[in-house]
């Protein structure tokens, strides 16, 4: 039986912007962005809640490029990395859309080597799922004073 073909690496895609923009928003080198911050800035800014597939290959891509670094404490962007977050601009009315794709394109002049990454996956399930949960409870909070 052959063996199967490694897996290619599609190169750059909008969820790698979205994860460098999310840690940005969400951390410092000081105090990194931990994966429930990186969630959380990803729905509430770009309204996307990346899968642990997506963010396995962004950050794999993202290290590989020396975007950013991951460590126990979580993941704090280069300054390569906060300089290309800030140069992206949005739309006219500021959609953040507009910026996140703004920011892939100028991912695609980068070279990158990607360097395996895996996630926790019952970490990963156990986070996105604390903040689903947070986000009901404000959501029936909200709803209760209403009525």
């Amino acid at each position: 039986m052959p063996e199967p073909a490694p897996a290619v690496d599609p190169g750059w895609v909008l969820t790698d912007a979205v994860v460098l923009a999310a840690a940005r928003l969400s951390g410092t080198h000081a105090a990194p962005a931990g994966l429930g911050d990186l969630i959380a800035n990803a729905d509430a800014v770009f309204h996307l809640i990346p899968s642990a597939a997506d963010i396995e290959g962004a950050l794999s891509r993202l290290l590989g490029a020396g975007l950013v670094s991951v460590g126990d404490l979580g993941i704090a962007v280069e300054p390569l990395g906060r300089e290309l977050v800030a140069r992206a601009r949005g739309g006219r009315h500021g959609d953040p859309m507009t910026r996140v794709r703004n920011l892939l394109a100028m991912l695609q002049a980068f070279a990158t080597d990607p360097v395996p990454l895996q996630l926790d996956r019952e970490f990963y399930e156990a986070v996105t799922l604390e903040y689903r949960h947070s986000l009901w409870e404000t959501y029936r909070a909200g709803r209760r004073k209403r009525l």
